[in-house]
């Protein structure tokens, strides 16, 4: 592990947090789990993104902004480091105490939000759960229609053979009373 400074939330204004999923889209076996977030205003009309994992830091004149070039920064951090295919970089980056302020910080903010069921964790797992649901709904109106079909098809063939079995009959009747 590496000698590092804290780094200081002193008159920090934490006004958000988040979470970045980065999602590997190429052939390579590697994963980078969830990166989080803080969003601070130091000062008015200016914004401060923070990875805590990482320490990079963007800014902009709305959250949104800070939000936006964070990622673009992080996306290009993570790039550089595959290019090289140098993992364990990653691996030295995230092991120090240097983003703990940030970290505490994170945490107290996420744990308060829970309180009313609003943290990050919690929609998370909503829209995993959500996306769970469409997937098993799917997969039962599938074997549903499945099934039904085939039923279906036996109803039509046995009403076929019904019709085929009274129109092989032929019949005449006449009353007593026409004699």
């Amino acid at each position: 592990m590496s000698d590092f400074q804290i780094v200081s939330v002193e008159k920090k204004k934490f006004i958000g947090i988040g979470k970045l999923m980065f999602r590997n889209t190429s052939d390579v076996t590697w994963h980078i789990p969830h990166l989080h977030f803080l969003v601070d205003n130091p000062q008015s009309g200016y914004y401060e993104s923070t990875c805590l994992e990482f320490g990079l830091v963007s800014s902009g004149v709305t959250p949104e902004e800070a939000i936006e070039r964070l990622v673009m920064q992080t996306r290009f951090f993570i790039d550089s480091v595959m290019e090289k295919d140098n993992y364990e970089q990653f691996i030295s980056t995230v092991d120090n105490f240097a983003m703990c302020g940030y970290w505490r910080a994170y945490r107290k903010i996420e744990f308060s939000l829970a309180e009313t069921g609003k943290d990050l964790s919690s929609s998370i797992d909503k829209q995993i759960e959500t996306a769970v649901r469409s997937i098993i709904k799917k997969k039962i109106d599938r074997a549903l229609d499945e099934l039904a079909n085939a039923h279906a098809r036996e109803i039509i063939a046995e009403a076929k053979r019904m019709v085929q079995l009274s129109s092989s009959f032929d019949f005449q009747y006449t009353s007593l009373e026409a004699a």
